[in-house]
């Protein structure tokens, strides 16, 4: 395929066609000539850039700027200083706080919406409620402030253990007064022990609880037997 070369305006053979030199000592003297001061400012003042006057949101004072760039302050000062800061009210804990006046945060922290929301969707507020598989004392030994009471017994003991003194991973927070015979007493700190697990398995109230259970399953199969018998 025959071209010319845009520099030389010689003829030259190539297999593609869209090249324009024919050599590399024409397309980089062509370069040379594109990349010189003169040229690039002549470029320039053939396409000057249209400019406009606008006032500055902040301090309102009149720049000067392109057309094309929607500039609405007049220096980096004024547009860090764009936000104006306004004192608000925390919805939780109701302390004031500083913050933008378009934005929408209600809150100081992101603790106080936690516990905020925690009320919020609590039992009954909650989509997930279902009355009638969850029983009072599973409730009060799941909630929040059950927790809050467990912690703060480890603490007050040191994370050991009241009777061998032992700090392992198998703490266990303890009821001296059972918590099915004295419900009144649950937030009671002086009420509560910091155990190990084999120290809690000595105690009354553990193996009261597994007598219960275990007259439970008894009755329960006794009346099963009798059903059986008569079913006969």
């Amino acid at each position: 395929m025959k071209l010319i070369c845009k520099k030389c305006n010689l003829d030259f053979d190539s297999d593609r066609s869209n090249k324009k030199y024919c050599s590399k000592k024409c397309y980089t003297e062509i370069q040379k000539w594109k990349q010189h001061p003169a040229n690039i400012a002549w470029k320039r003042w053939v396409k000057p850039k249209k400019r406009t006057i606008s006032k500055c949101l902040v301090c309102w004072i009149d720049f000067e700027h392109h057309t094309e760039r929607k500039a609405k302050y007049c220096s980096n000062e004024c547009w860090s200083i764009r936000w104006i800061n306004i004192l608000k009210k925390c919805l939780y804990c109701w302390s004031e706080f500083e913050d933008r006046k378009k934005s929408k945060t209600k809150y100081c922290k992101r603790e106080c919406y936690n516990l905020h929301l925690r009320e919020l969707k609590k039992w009954d507020n909650s989509h997930f409620w279902k009355w009638w598989k969850t029983k009072e004392s599973k409730i009060k030994r799941t909630c929040a402030e059950y927790k809050e009471w467990r912690t703060k017994v480890f603490t007050r003991d040191n994370y050991r253990c009241v009777i061998c003194w032992v700090n392992n991973k198998t703490l266990e927070a303890d009821h001296i007064k059972a918590f099915s015979e004295y419900p009144e007493l649950i937030y009671d700190i002086n009420n509560w022990r910091t155990l190990c697990k084999e120290c809690h398995k000595k105690t009354y109230n553990y193996w009261s609880k597994q007598s219960i259970r275990m007259q439970k399953l008894d009755e329960n199969y006794f009346n099963i037997s009798k059903e059986r018998i008569w079913v006969k």
